[in-house]
């Protein structure tokens, strides 16, 4: 299979719309890397549902591929389903955790604090806090890979470093930021706004 970038992507989504199956699976192997790479965090890092979640966005793609040729960016079209099926996931297991919640209370447990929009403004700012205590550097790393969507060694290169180093300082980054934002609970949804932001 030819490199990715010796194809026309408007030629290969206007032949994937006439039915191409070969052009769909090279469309698909460029872009599923960096969708796992995106979904995987919002669920749990569980590799079953990021699965789940690609399927499901990828055959949705191919029913409705005779929109293709007319999208203005097929990378957005796909992160903003990506984002979208991951809201539904969050929705779907906050709906579970009220049932548990609501259970709890009928059995004379203690009844959750509710969720509020100061309360998620208050994940959201801790996650900012946290970008700003972190080195220059390290936050470079973090919002090149998170929102630029650049690989380990495309930083790397960029920043003529290992690509070792930047893996460590973008787990270092990582790690700072669910910390700061585990302080507050809901660490993944505040998340999913502070990473999900940079590609609307």
């Amino acid at each position: 299979m030819k490199a990715y970038a010796e194809h026309n992507e408007q030629i290969l989504l206007q032949r994937i719309a006439e039915g191409d199956q070969g052009a769909f699976a090279t469309v698909y192997a460029h872009y599923l890397p960096r969708l796992y790479r995106y979904v995987y965090p919002f669920v749990h890092q569980s590799h079953e549902e990021t699965e789940e979640i690609l399927q499901d966005i990828f055959f949705k793609v191919w029913l409705k591929r005779g929109i293709l040729p007319a999208l203005s960016s097929f990378n957005h079209y796909l992160l903003r389903m990506a984002k979208n099926r991951i809201i539904d996931n969050l929705r779907k297991n906050k709906r579970h955790r009220q049932y548990l919640e609501h259970e709890t209370v009928k059995t004379g447990g203690h009844a959750p604090d509710p969720e509020s929009g100061y309360r998620y403004k208050e994940y959201n700012e801790a996650a900012q806090q946290a970008l700003q205590q972190m080195t220059p550097k390290r936050r470079q790393i973090f919002e090149l890979r998170t929102g630029e969507d650049m690989s380990l060694e495309e930083i790397a290169q960029q920043l003529g470093i290992s690509r070792s180093a930047v893996k460590k300082q973008l787990y270092a980054a990582t790690g700072l930021i669910k910390e700061a934002l585990q302080k507050n609970g809901e660490w993944l949804s505040a998340l999913l706004v502070l990473v999900a932001r940079k590609f609307c």
